[in-house]
């Protein structure tokens, strides 16, 4: 808000709801970003949180399919694997503007 701007977090996001938001937003000032880091930056940051086999081996099928399809939507891909929050949050302020 202090920015001037809203952000709305959704967790995954496939084509299907990617286009309900959007066209829900149409005619706003609308943008996507996703937030790609490395598979390696992405397990690590999983493994830190606990052990869950199955959750795990679900986020590498997510990553590859988000890495598959990174140019397919019409979206701002962050690699945010050496960011800090902060770092993550200036770089989507920056396109932003």
């Amino acid at each position: 808000m202090e920015k001037d701007f809203n952000v709305f977090i959704d967790d995954v996001v496939g084509k299907k709801l990617l286009e309900q938001y959007s066209d829900f937003f149409a005619g706003k000032n609308f943008k996507v970003f996703l937030l790609l880091p490395s598979l390696e930056s992405l397990l690590e940051r999983f493994d830190d949180r606990g052990d869950n086999k199955d959750l795990r081996a679900r986020t590498i099928e997510l990553h590859k399919k988000f890495t598959d399809n990174r140019d397919v939507f019409n979206w701002h891909v962050i690699n945010s694997s050496e960011q800090s929050l902060e770092e993550t949050v200036d770089e989507i302020y920056k396109k932003l503007k």
